[in-house]
């Protein structure tokens, strides 16, 4: 039903602005200067005055017209509030619903952020802590060998030094039965 007013009233406007064009800007100035005279009567009017009669109904239907446009224009300026009222609006719940929005992708870059921190820490934890395991094993392999070669050369000693020993025995033992 509103629609059908809406039509009703745009198709009136139509009329309306051409029944004004139609009479042109003389009969618009002649309205707003001079009102017309006085009549008690309208079939007096006629018989005595044809010409008085026609600019009544003119002045009336003129009157009419811009009554009629005064109208339109206070239903389309109404009408333009509201679509303004209604677009600011939406403006404002389109800007709040991107700023949730940007707050929402904002906190998840935060948490993912804090998350690929803590990840890279564990990772380096873990790269820290095979490093010292990977040194103590090398130290403790390091200091075996180490241990292995003293050894080694501590028992090479000790036999170099029996070996010398039982050949300098022999030799005095041949030296003292040799003479």
């Amino acid at each position: 039903m509103l629609s059908i007013n809406k039509f009703g009233l745009s198709i009136l406007t139509v009329n309306l602005l051409m029944t004004g064009i139609s009479y042109g800007i003389e009969t618009s100035s002649e309205s707003k200067s001079a009102p017309p005279p006085a009549v008690t009567s309208e079939v007096s009017q006629h018989k005595s005055n044809p010409s008085g009669f026609v600019e009544k109904i003119e002045y009336n239907l003129q009157q009419a017209i811009r009554e009629e446009r005064i109208a339109t224009l206070s239903e389309l300026d109404k009408e333009r509030r509201a679509t303004l009222i209604y677009m600011t609006h939406e403006r404002l719940a389109a800007t709040e619903d991107l700023r949730s929005e940007l707050n929402r992708l904002t906190e998840t870059l935060v948490s993912e952020r804090q998350a690929t921190l803590v990840e890279i820490e564990a990772i380096g934890d873990r790269l820290i802590n095979s490093a010292l395991v990977r040194s103590k094993s090398l130290i403790d392999h390091f200091f075996v060998r180490l241990l292995q070669l003293i050894i080694f050369i501590g028992v090479a000693v000790v036999l170099t030094f029996l070996l010398f020993k039982r050949g300098h025995t022999k030799r005095e033992t041949k030296k003292v039965l040799n003479e």
